[in-house]
């Protein structure tokens, strides 16, 4: 598999950025009010001087830049030879420009060549043995259990610190300490975010309301017996046309925390009422984002979920993984903590899940083929708005965004053969190919000569026939032990 770039032109990035203004602190004493006056004046008096000690210290240092604006796409799991093969074809007008107009290059991904991996060498620019990310998960020494690689959670008392375990520095803190601003959007491995010149939405690895990858909750008045991975199944019971429940929200000393709620089924459409909001239920239609209330004495944490009516008789509904609301969230997601607030305002509400697409619940046959590509592009959509709406506001500087559908299409439908057509190629894979060159051909709509745009992927892909475990191997051969005889 390999990581393959394209781009328009090659430069060197050296521009600035003129912040906001200051705000007037009132003074109330005389003394420290003649103070700022004197210091005043000679700023002023001593201006000139200071111009011109810039401009020669500055002379022998800096070149006139190339570029005023980098623009960086990242399309997770795009593929190199999927990609020529439908440039050749002419379905992908506008990277087969860039490939004309500038360049393509294929580059060796990280090994392992996997997206964390390979997207945090992208930010620091160093190998996996110097940002130390070598896959999703790590194992705890002390146990041997799996923890998140990324970051590590604390708890003291009632405060709760996320710790991140991703080391060197990413590109963007080094180019807001030469005074350089960058928007960064949902790049891998930026969770928690850390504190810098610009602007900073998490993306791979933020966690849902439940502190998990992503949880889904499904309710069934019929119980299927059958255990389920990545999700809950809850058996419910249907009382004069009335469905009572409770959705699983966050623990507190090991108290799950619950949000009561109630489903009442009309002649072909329900009503949920749930914290407050009553919502109604179209079978086969997602809702739209809605706020769901965990309270705890006079505690209380919001997450955002939206509800997917399968079926009324029997009853089956779905609840994608509570997430992290935007607007109020529960631990920060963004640099500045309030920006993710403002994109909330400004976009309306947004999945923040690290993980997003719920490809347990596709996995499990909780929701069809045809509901996880509708949930998978009703995310894109949210990313897309909010990624176009920041290349206006970025005049100078950086812009970057990294989009996960076409590597959650590859991963559910690369192999197939019921999607896959004549030429045994999955038209859902092609079709999110497609989608992510008009997204290039909006941008390149809006860039001028002053702007380098890149499109980047992490890694390509293939088929997945066959896995080894290590650790089944290790054992089988007599050079591996389980404590205490454990079969786990």
């Amino acid at each position: 598999m390999d990581t393959h770039i394209l781009l328009i032109s090659q430069c060197i990035l050296h521009v600035g950025y003129i912040g906001p203004g200051a705000g007037f602190a009132f003074l109330g004493s005389f003394l420290i009010m003649l103070l700022a006056v004197l210091l005043a004046l000679l700023s002023i008096l001593s201006f000139p001087f200071r111009l011109i000690s810039r401009a020669v210290f500055r002379a022998g240092r800096h070149v006139k830049p190339k570029a005023e604006k980098i623009i960086v796409i990242g399309f997770d799991g795009l593929d190199p030879a999927l990609t020529e093969k439908l440039m050749a074809r002419g379905e992908l007008p506008h990277l087969a420009r860039i490939k004309e107009e500038g360049s393509f290059s294929k580059l060796n991904t990280t090994c392992p060549p996997i997206s964390p991996v390979a997207w945090s060498s992208f930010a620091t620019g160093v190998n996996p043995g110097k940002h130390n990310i070598f896959d999703f998960l790590n194992r705890d020494l002390s146990t041997y259990m799996p923890e998140l690689s990324s970051c590590r959670i604390t708890s003291s008392g009632k405060k709760a610190e996320t710790i991140a375990l991703r080391k060197s520095k990413p590109f963007w803190h080094l180019l807001g300490e030469h005074g350089i601003f960058s928007t960064i959007l949902r790049v891998p491995i930026t969770f928690p975010p850390e504190k810098f010149k610009g602007l900073l939405l998490s993306g791979m690895c933020v966690p849902d309301i439940m502190g998990t990858q992503g949880t889904f909750t499904f309710y069934e008045s019929e119980s299927s017996s059958r255990p389920t991975t990545g999700g809950q199944r809850i058996l419910v019971s249907v009382d004069k046309n009335t469905v009572k429940a409770k959705l699983p929200g966050p623990s507190l000393n090991g108290k799950t925390i619950n949000s009561p709620f109630s489903v009442r089924l009309r002649d072909d459409y329900a009503v949920i009422s749930i914290s407050g909001r009553k919502i109604t239920l179209v079978p086969g239609k997602y809702t739209d984002w809605t706020c769901v209330k965990f309270r705890n004495g006079l505690r209380g944490i919001n997450g955002i979920c939206r509800f997917l009516l399968l079926s009324m008789r029997p009853f089956r509904l779905y609840v994608t993984p509570v997430n992290i609301d935007p607007e109020h969230p529960a631990m920060p997601i963004s640099n500045p903590a309030y920006y993710s607030a403002y994109l909330a305002k400004l976009n309306g509400p947004y999945s923040t899940l690290g993980l997003a697409e719920d490809t347990w619940a596709l996995n499990e046959n909780i929701i069809s083929e045809t509901e996880f590509i509708q949930q998978v592009y009703d995310i894109h959509e949210e990313r897309e708005k909010m990624f176009l709406n920041a290349l206006k506001r970025v005049r100078k500087g950086v812009c970057c965004c990294v989009f996960d559908a076409t590597d959650r299409i590859q991963h559910m439908f690369h192999n197939d053969q019921n999607d896959a057509g004549k030429s045994g190629e999955s038209q859902a894979v092609n079709d999110i190919y497609r989608r992510m060159d008009n997204l290039v051909g909006e941008v390149i709509r809006t860039i001028d000569e002053h702007t380098v745009l890149f499109v980047i992927s992490d890694h390509g892909f293939t088929e997945f026939r066959r896995g080894l475990n290590f650790n089944v191997w290790l054992k089988n051969e007599g050079l591996l032990t389980l404590k205490d005889n454990s079969e786990g």
